[in-house]
């Protein structure tokens, strides 16, 4: 469910992840990445082991988000065939971003240092959690009946 999450919202704002890939590094440049993005004063609202519960971390970006603040918090996800995290970034201008972090995105199954991407959120900007309590700002798509 989280990495349909992911691949919806990759898809929705698809437009914007030629804006900014970095490659090689594994997660620690997802760390590094976010950290570039927030600035050296953003809140820490930390980063989310596969499987934990994520409900500090979204709180305290969900926080920092109303208060204007600058923020970052990453979230390890469970991937079909490699690893992937996702980083959710205010910057200090307001922008918020979201980035992902994918291990083998040609999606052989490896265990490279993958790429980042980078991807704006849609504005107006809306920040939620979602079913699993992870934080968003893509609404899902609704179901379309048959």
């Amino acid at each position: 469910m989280l990495i349909l999450a992911a691949c919806s919202w990759l898809a929705v704002i698809g437009a914007d992840c030629a804006r900014g890939q970095s490659v090689g590094g594994g997660p620690d440049l997802l760390e590094k990445r976010s950290w570039e993005l927030a600035g050296l004063d953003a809140v820490d609202c930390g980063s989310v082991p596969l499987r934990a519960d994520p409900k500090a971390a979204t709180d305290c970006a969900l926080a920092a988000n109303k208060a204007g603040k600058p923020f970052r918090v990453l979230y390890h996800m469970q991937g079909i065939d490699s690893l992937v995290a996702v980083a959710f970034v205010r910057s200090p201008d307001g922008t918020l971003q979201g980035l992902i972090w994918d291990s083998d995105p040609s999606g052989g199954g490896g265990r490279g240092p993958g790429i980042v991407s980078v991807m704006g959120c849609p504005m107006p900007v809306q920040l939620y959690p979602t079913r699993e309590g992870q934080l968003a700002c893509v609404p899902p798509r609704p179901l379309v009946p048959r």
